[in-house]
């Protein structure tokens, strides 16, 4: 089990490793790639949800969003049921690479 585990770590790795280089022209580094697909997929998600749906913890994902963030790709809104929380959305330029970045991301997981 244990060499099991460590061939996917490897294998993250890898995939890490080559969608940073592809991505690099898109100023998408670090997995932000998949932060931009979820929001996509997901419109007005509040970070903590997804830190649970990318099973990534919340730390990591308000460092990513908030390069996202001042990149252009994602902003930030109040939410309307609770103003402490705030919603996540792709900006028209986030929107405009999410089908480029989809094929992506299927390639790289089949």
């Amino acid at each position: 089990m244990q060499q099991i585990l460590r061939k996917i770590g490897q294998l993250s790795r890898c995939i890490e490793t080559i969608s940073n280089i592809e991505f690099k022209d898109y100023n998408l580094g670090r997995g932000q790639y998949l932060y931009l697909v979820r929001i996509n997929e997901n419109p007005g998600i509040i970070q903590g949800q997804l830190a649970e749906l990318l099973n990534i913890d919340r730390t990591s994902v308000a460092k990513a969003i908030k390069k996202l963030e001042s990149n252009g790709w994602v902003e930030k809104r109040e939410s309307s049921l609770n103003k402490k929380e705030l919603q996540l959305f792709p900006t028209e330029k986030g929107k405009d690479i999410y089908s480029f970045l989809k094929e992506k991301v299927t390639i790289q997981v089949k």
